[in-house]
């Protein structure tokens, strides 16, 4: 099966329930994510979807011309973590562009054991210098594809859409078809030795088929879930203690 096979069932069931991106977007989707794939992959961080794209927002071409490490790096705007111009309003003239720092959060948590101090120079707030910022997002990204980790989404299409989801009952069957289509087979292609699954939603859902993969699986909280600090503190160091075991 292909992407583009998941996508067209997908379509097929959903496109007069849903507002479905066009299958460009999501190839485009693909591509960031591959540009950053680790050449052998060791933990699979599994999220529920990227953030849905419209066809404008799409159009708008990212330039990476000061940034050498991103010569060849995809430059349709998507709203995913790996395409480094969302939430970067100086790469683009996009107003709802907030991007996820909480997943960037989780991806300096993968990387550093002191990550309460690396967080500070990933975040506009404390590192309002937009070369150093995004160098500093740059040398994260290497980190984690040097270190076989790498971001998978359960769902191939965007499930978050100006602040909606749709029901339960469709949020599975899109994660089955493409669990069963398409991420199944990247996952049995890749053969990492662990999986961190980012949501306890996605773990419910494919639990039984992670199960049968005999890969050791673990799941954490949603980044956006109501913790309490301390809470919020241990996670970030179950994903580094995860990502760091000596028998990865």
């Amino acid at each position: 099966m292909t992407l583009k096979d998941a996508y067209d069932t997908i379509e097929i069931k959903y496109k007069n329930i849903m507002e479905l991106e066009p299958f460009q977007i999501i190839k485009s989707v693909d591509e960031h994510r591959n540009f950053w794939k680790p050449t052998k992959v060791k933990t699979i961080l599994l999220a529920e979807s990227h953030v849905h794209t419209n066809e404008t927002e799409h159009a708008h071409t990212i330039e990476y011309d000061n940034f050498s490490e991103l010569k060849k790096c995809p430059r349709n705007f998507v709203k995913l973590v790996y395409c480094l111009g969302y939430g970067e309003k100086r790469f683009t003239e996009i107003k709802k562009n907030s991007g996820t720092p909480q997943f960037w959060k989780i991806f300096v948590a993968c990387t550093y054991k002191n990550f309460n101090s690396e967080f500070n120079k990933i975040l506009v707030s404390k590192t309002p210098n937009f070369d150093d910022r995004i160098q500093n997002k740059i040398k994260i990204l290497e980190k984690l594809k040097e270190n076989g980790i790498w971001l998978l989404d359960a769902s191939i299409v965007a499930l978050y859409n100006n602040n909606k989801k749709p029901s339960q009952k469709i949020m599975k069957e899109i994660i089955e078809i493409s669990w069963k289509k398409y991420v199944s087979e990247i996952i049995n292609e890749t053969k990492p030795g662990n999986i961190i699954v980012i949501g306890k939603g996605v773990s419910k859902i494919l639990k039984d088929k992670l199960t049968c993969l005999n890969i050791r699986f673990n799941d954490q909280p949603q980044p956006q879930a109501r913790l309490s600090k301390k809470e919020i503190e241990n996670t970030y160091l179950k994903y580094y203690e995860l990502c760091n075991g000596n028998d990865l």
